[in-house]
């Protein structure tokens, strides 16, 4: 058996391949890994640009990808994808230049732009961590009625109508 790195374009046996291909042939899957002059001279096949291809494909996996993918850090030279490939930064400057796009992934990941960090169930959650964790249950809750999950959107609201007469007990004594 060969390694990638020995492959040969199915075409014409010379080139490395750089496209990999599922074709169906009489309604059965044939994948192809053909070279890029071979691509070309291909029948029936669309003509790759692999910026405008790869662009679309970045909007629809991760659009908060689309604002950054253009920036590029003028000391280090590091680009969006870059980071998003490896998780780390090139130089303090990264931290400002990607600001828009890194907060857009924060808040997907957890629901917010700024870390509200976690603390042990009980007093000290009510008192010192209860309005951060309201601010976040209520984004919660719009997301869901947004996204029309209206089972986890009755949960949520039951969790803040809970936390909010906890607190408001709290605040009587």
């Amino acid at each position: 058996m060969s390694s990638k790195s020995e492959e040969k374009c199915d075409n014409c046996n010379k080139n490395k391949p750089s496209i990999y291909l599922t074709v169906f042939v009489e309604g059965k899957p044939v994948k192809k890994h053909i070279c890029q002059e071979c691509y070309d001279t291909e029948e029936d096949t669309p003509a790759l640009s692999s910026s405008d291809l790869f662009a679309k494909l970045v909007g629809i996996i991760a659009p908060e990808l689309r604002k950054a993918t253009k920036k590029k850090c003028e000391f280090c030279g590091l680009d969006y994808l870059e980071f998003r490939q490896s998780f780390k930064f090139g130089c303090p400057n990264d931290y400002s230049l990607f600001k828009n796009a890194l907060d857009d992934l924060f808040e997907d990941l957890h629901g917010a732009k700024q870390h509200v960090g976690k603390i042990p169930e009980g007093e000290a959650q009510t008192r010192w961590g209860g309005k951060q964790r309201l601010k976040v249950l209520n984004r919660e809750l719009g997301k869901a009625v947004e996204q029309e999950n209206f089972e986890r959107a009755a949960r949520l609201k039951t969790k803040i109508e809970k936390m909010e007469q906890t607190s408001v007990g709290d605040s009587e004594e």
